[in-house]
Protein backbone atom coordinates (compact mmCIF):
# COMPACT_ATOMS: atom_id res chain seq x y z
CA UNK A 1 0.00 0.00 0.00
CA UNK A 2 1.50 3.03 -1.52
CA UNK A 3 1.25 6.44 0.61
CA UNK A 4 -1.19 7.78 -1.51
CA UNK A 5 -3.54 5.24 -0.78
CA UNK A 6 -3.05 5.21 3.03
CA UNK A 7 -5.74 6.22 5.23
CA UNK A 8 -6.13 9.86 5.99
CA UNK A 9 -6.76 9.30 9.58
CA UNK A 10 -3.61 7.96 10.30
CA UNK A 11 -1.24 10.28 7.47
CA UNK A 12 -2.57 12.82 9.44
CA UNK A 13 -1.86 11.63 13.02
CA UNK A 14 1.67 11.51 12.49
CA UNK A 15 2.15 15.06 10.77
CA UNK A 16 1.61 17.76 14.46
CA UNK A 17 4.24 14.87 16.55
CA UNK A 18 6.91 15.17 13.69
CA UNK A 19 6.64 18.75 13.85
CA UNK A 20 7.46 18.98 17.41
CA UNK A 21 9.76 16.67 17.66
CA UNK A 22 12.71 19.68 16.70
CA UNK A 23 11.63 21.44 20.01
CA UNK A 24 12.85 18.57 22.19
CA UNK A 25 16.66 19.97 22.11
CA UNK A 26 15.35 23.50 22.61
CA UNK A 27 14.78 22.87 26.12
CA UNK A 28 18.05 24.17 26.99
CA UNK A 29 18.38 27.06 25.86
CA UNK A 30 17.45 30.76 27.20
CA UNK A 31 14.19 31.68 27.56
CA UNK A 32 13.90 34.32 24.38
CA UNK A 33 14.88 31.76 22.68
CA UNK A 34 12.31 29.27 23.57
CA UNK A 35 9.26 31.28 23.45
CA UNK A 36 10.13 32.69 20.05
CA UNK A 37 10.32 28.54 19.08
CA UNK A 38 7.64 27.57 21.18
CA UNK A 39 5.70 30.26 19.25
CA UNK A 40 6.35 29.03 16.06
CA UNK A 41 5.99 25.45 16.76
CA UNK A 42 2.20 26.37 18.54
CA UNK A 43 1.06 28.53 15.31
CA UNK A 44 2.55 26.12 12.86
CA UNK A 45 0.46 22.94 14.40
CA UNK A 46 -2.24 24.81 14.94
CA UNK A 47 -2.64 25.63 11.29
CA UNK A 48 -2.04 21.58 10.74
CA UNK A 49 -5.71 21.35 12.87
CA UNK A 50 -7.75 22.61 9.87
CA UNK A 51 -5.81 20.69 7.32
CA UNK A 52 -6.17 17.16 9.67
CA UNK A 53 -9.87 18.12 9.69
CA UNK A 54 -10.18 18.43 6.10
CA UNK A 55 -7.94 15.56 4.81
CA UNK A 56 -10.53 13.20 6.94
CA UNK A 57 -13.19 14.55 5.68
CA UNK A 58 -11.98 14.52 2.03
CA UNK A 59 -11.05 10.98 2.70
CA UNK A 60 -15.04 9.94 4.21
CA UNK A 61 -14.74 6.88 1.38
CA UNK A 62 -11.44 5.54 2.16
CA UNK A 63 -11.57 5.13 5.66
CA UNK A 64 -13.11 2.38 7.75
CA UNK A 65 -16.39 1.54 8.39
CA UNK A 66 -18.16 3.12 11.45
CA UNK A 67 -18.00 0.55 14.17
CA UNK A 68 -19.34 2.68 17.32
CA UNK A 69 -22.78 4.51 16.43
CA UNK A 70 -25.96 5.47 18.58
CA UNK A 71 -27.55 2.18 17.71
CA UNK A 72 -24.79 0.47 19.35
CA UNK A 73 -22.93 -0.22 15.82
CA UNK A 74 -21.86 -3.74 14.01
CA UNK A 75 -18.79 -4.72 16.70
CA UNK A 76 -18.52 -8.01 17.43
CA UNK A 77 -18.62 -9.10 20.62
CA UNK A 78 -15.08 -10.38 21.16
CA UNK A 79 -14.22 -6.58 19.97
CA UNK A 80 -16.58 -5.09 22.29
CA UNK A 81 -15.42 -6.95 24.97
CA UNK A 82 -11.59 -5.89 24.57
CA UNK A 83 -12.83 -2.06 23.90
CA UNK A 84 -14.51 -2.07 27.11
CA UNK A 85 -11.37 -3.34 29.13
CA UNK A 86 -9.34 -0.85 26.94
CA UNK A 87 -11.41 1.76 27.85
CA UNK A 88 -11.42 1.15 31.79
CA UNK A 89 -7.77 0.64 32.16
CA UNK A 90 -7.08 4.21 30.05
CA UNK A 91 -9.31 5.51 32.56
CA UNK A 92 -8.05 3.75 35.45
CA UNK A 93 -4.32 4.62 34.07
CA UNK A 94 -5.77 8.52 33.95
CA UNK A 95 -7.04 8.17 37.12
CA UNK A 96 -3.91 6.62 38.95
CA UNK A 97 -1.97 9.40 37.08
CA UNK A 98 -3.90 12.10 37.86
CA UNK A 99 -3.50 11.39 41.39
CA UNK A 100 0.33 10.85 41.69
CA UNK A 101 -0.04 14.12 40.13
CA UNK A 102 -2.14 15.76 42.70
CA UNK A 103 0.55 14.06 45.32
CA UNK A 104 3.26 15.51 44.07
CA UNK A 105 1.55 19.06 44.02
CA UNK A 106 0.29 18.67 47.15
CA UNK A 107 3.87 17.50 48.84
CA UNK A 108 5.43 20.64 46.72
CA UNK A 109 3.07 23.02 48.29
CA UNK A 110 3.96 21.33 51.85
CA UNK A 111 7.69 21.64 50.78
CA UNK A 112 7.34 25.02 50.22
CA UNK A 113 5.38 26.00 53.29
CA UNK A 114 7.94 24.14 55.75
CA UNK A 115 10.84 25.93 53.96
CA UNK A 116 9.18 29.26 54.50
CA UNK A 117 8.95 28.33 58.36
CA UNK A 118 12.43 27.44 58.37
CA UNK A 119 13.18 30.96 56.77
CA UNK A 120 11.00 32.81 59.38
CA UNK A 121 12.36 31.32 61.64
CA UNK A 122 16.30 31.56 60.85
CA UNK A 123 15.36 35.27 59.86
CA UNK A 124 13.91 36.03 63.55
CA UNK A 125 16.99 34.23 65.24
CA UNK A 126 19.10 36.27 63.31
CA UNK A 127 16.92 39.64 64.10
CA UNK A 128 17.36 38.39 68.05
CA UNK A 129 21.12 38.92 67.94
CA UNK A 130 24.29 35.93 67.75
CA UNK A 131 22.82 32.90 69.59
CA UNK A 132 24.86 31.92 72.90
CA UNK A 133 26.81 29.11 72.90
CA UNK A 134 26.31 27.08 76.38
CA UNK A 135 29.00 27.10 78.74
CA UNK A 136 31.33 24.22 77.85
CA UNK A 137 32.99 22.83 81.45
CA UNK A 138 36.57 22.67 81.63
CA UNK A 139 38.33 19.90 80.22
CA UNK A 140 42.00 19.77 81.99
CA UNK A 141 44.79 19.49 80.15
CA UNK A 142 45.98 15.96 79.04
CA UNK A 143 50.11 15.87 80.18
CA UNK A 144 52.04 14.15 77.97
CA UNK A 145 54.09 11.91 80.11
CA UNK A 146 56.46 10.53 77.39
Amino acid sequence: MGLGRADARVVSDRVPPVLHLPAAPLRDRGPERQARYASVFAITAGAFVPLNFIAVRMAEAYTHPRVLSTTGGHMPAEMRFTFIVALIAMALLFTTLWRLELAAKGAAARLRHLRRQVERTAGAARRSGPAQAPPVAAVPARSSSR
